[in-house]
């Protein structure tokens, strides 16, 4: 069995890390308790790179993540990402052993 899984890189404008982190860890968070499908939801901070951050996602299929994208908390982040213009890289990955 495989899972979708998404890595998305994240630069972070100077002086909206913080605001960033907080709409990061509520979507993160809701993902996790509220949606079946979100298997994991991790962010991640490179130890070299202040302004740049990582998430890791699992979701069980396609479906699961255009479910995810559905959801407030969802909305919620979104909006606060474009506001503060946070730039993104996003991979799109095969997660081997869910």
């Amino acid at each position: 069995m495989t899972a979708l899984a998404i890595l998305v890189k994240f630069t972070i404008p100077e002086g909206s890390m913080n605001k960033f982190m907080e709409a990061a860890h509520h979507d993160a968070k809701h993902s996790m308790q509220d949606e079946p499908g979100c298997q994991q939801f991790r962010i991640l901070i490179p130890d070299d790179q202040p302004n740049c951050v990582y998430f890791f996602e699992v979701y069980n299929d396609e479906a699961a993540l255009e479910e995810h994208r559905k959801q407030p908390h969802y909305a919620v982040y979104s909006k606060i990402a474009a506001e503060i213009g946070v730039t993104r890289e996003r991979v799109d990955l095969t997660l081997m052993n869910p």
